[in-house]
């Protein structure tokens, strides 16, 4: 079991407060070695990029702010190439440290609009 904790603040509503919580709980999910996660100002902010991200998606491809890159993947048993990695990387001003595995944005849920 996973726990998200939010430190309740009297000037946020609950509403809030329960999805502080939940970015909370998310983030404690991907670290396997915790139960609990203590929300932090940084979750929401990478949130708040994230869903920037998928709102401006379709004008970022039509406007070629997105670069992909292809890191090779190597077998350490044989040292061979075995696939590849796709990455995206904007190429807008604001945004072009962001650096994220199309695999991981849910291509066909999140970001349907990458199959083209």
């Amino acid at each position: 079991m996973r726990v998200g904790v939010y430190q309740y603040d009297e000037k946020v509503s609950p509403s809030l407060a329960c999805d502080r919580a939940k970015l909370a709980c998310d983030q404690a999910k991907k670290q396997p070695e915790q139960s609990w996660c203590l929300y932090t100002s940084a979750m929401q902010e990478k949130e708040e990029l994230k869903q920037y991200l998928i709102d401006h998606l379709d004008e970022a491809i039509e406007k070629h702010y997105l670069q992909v890159y292809y890191q090779p993947v190597i077998r350490t048993l044989t040292g061979r190439l075995c696939g590849a990695e796709d990455l995206i990387r904007s190429r807008a001003s604001c945004h072009r440290a962001t650096l994220f595995p199309s695999a991981s944005c849910h291509r066909a849920t999140l970001f349907p609009s990458l199959k083209r």
